[in-house]
């Protein structure tokens, strides 16, 4: 009896003692950012620095000025260990927020964020470049969901991101990596992602005497990210074609929403003509509202997220 006591003594105080994940968790430490060495500088003949933010959630980011071109994106980097476990298949979210320019001001400022294993084979878990607004001077907000492809320790995977993309000036601040675990879904990250990032006020216009006009991706596949570009499919176009519906009407205006609510300006239509607009969201069911052009011939089109808008003249 008394060995029976002990046995049951000695299991209650071990599952007292294992600690469980808790999520979520913060993957690695808070403003570490500031404090991460960029490494490869003189790879690139590049310089790196704090620079006061005003203006947004964090008040300093890091700055690395490019100065010149590499053969590897690694060449000028910065990596941050991990400083809680973290599991194979736990879903996770990277943040961060990204502004600047090539140096001829040009083109938008590039990087790229990783999460990889801190030793070979460096099991990669994501790999995602990003680019800045065309706007140098506005922040741009980036999230990143993926899984993880392996178990880690402590101080096992890092976070990388890596600047080497040809002469730039680019500055990363509010970086975070969030896990949770099994307590969210990959699918549900991806949605929230793609709704965050809202399309806002676009304005289209209808040349009515251009009966050739094409529409880049029309006849393909129309959920492939931003059509024409050469860019590879992102985390936007990924979830599109994994869930918006395609199937639409091959005729009148088309006008397709990748990302968050926003709406859209059409000039050029008929004066005070009758309009049926139909509306297919992520839902895939099909919404038929009518409507009016104005007398100048412009109307506005509400855009649901993921929408696929087919906007017809009915006189």
């Amino acid at each position: 009896m008394i060995g029976v006591l002990n046995c049951f003594l000695w299991l209650v105080t071990a599952f007292a003692g294992y600690q469980t994940d808790t999520h979520p968790a913060d993957v690695i430490p808070t403003d570490s950012l500031l404090a991460t060495h960029v490494g490869g500088l003189e790879n690139t003949r590049s310089e790196a620095g704090i620079v006061s933010v005003t203006g947004q959630p964090f008040n300093s980011a890091i700055r690395v000025v490019v100065g010149a071109d590499a053969a590897e994106s690694n060449a000028t980097q910065f990596t941050i260990r991990n400083i809680s476990p973290v599991r194979k298949a736990d879903v996770l979210l990277a943040s961060f927020s990204i502004r600047g320019a090539s140096k001829d001001g040009k083109s938008p400022a590039q990087a790229m964020l990783l999460f990889e294993r801190t030793v070979s084979p460096w099991t990669k878990s994501v790999s995602q470049g990003a680019t800045s607004s065309k706007n140098p001077t506005a922040w741009k907000r980036i999230n990143v969901p993926f899984i993880s492809a392996e178990d880690y320790s402590s101080g096992e995977v890092m976070t990388s991101r890596r600047f080497a993309f040809g002469r730039q000036i680019v500055e990363i601040g509010g970086l975070t990596v969030i896990n949770y675990g099994n307590t969210r879904s990959l699918a549900s990250l991806q949605s929230m992602v793609v709704e965050q990032n809202k399309l806002g006020s676009v304005h289209v216009t209808v040349r009515r005497d251009e009966l050739q006009q094409t529409i880049r991706g029309f006849g393909g596949n129309f959920c492939q990210a931003r059509y024409g570009s050469k860019e590879t499919l992102d985390l936007v176009g990924r979830y599109n074609l994994e869930h918006l519906a395609v199937a639409h009407a091959r005729s009148g205006i088309l006008l397709i929403n990748q990302v968050g609510i926003g709406k859209v300006t059409l000039s050029g239509l008929p004066p005070t003509s009758s309009i049926m607009i139909t509306t297919r969201n992520s839902d895939r069911k099909a919404v038929q509202t009518s409507g009016s052009t104005d007398t100048s011939g412009h109307v506005t089109i509400e855009m649901p997220a993921r929408s696929v808008v087919t906007v017809q003249t009915t006189k």
